[in-house]
């Protein structure tokens, strides 16, 4: 076990950028239940009820290009949704 490092900067209201002992890691988009974790390893979806600890989540390889612009463009309409 070795030391881990992590930090959560806010950019505006539901959109994060994470970065880690290497850099920028990834970028969160979260509108309400919704959570998109975009990383260089893919989009990883998730949805979850606040409190209950249950929660559902979706990955996605980085190889679909499509998929990756689709998800951004549909958190980001989420997010407008439910703010």
């Amino acid at each position: 076990m070795g030391f881990r490092f992590r930090q959560r900067i806010k950019i505006f209201p539901g959109v994060y950028i994470n970065i880690g002992k290497k850099g920028i890691t990834s970028t969160s988009l979260k509108a309400g239940w919704f959570t998109t974790n975009i990383n260089a390893k893919g989009v990883k979806n998730t949805v979850g009820a606040h409190g209950t600890g249950l929660s559902y989540e979706t990955k996605r390889s980085r190889h679909t290009g499509k998929g990756l612009v689709l998800t951004f463009i549909a958190c980001v309409v989420i997010y407008f949704i439910f703010r």
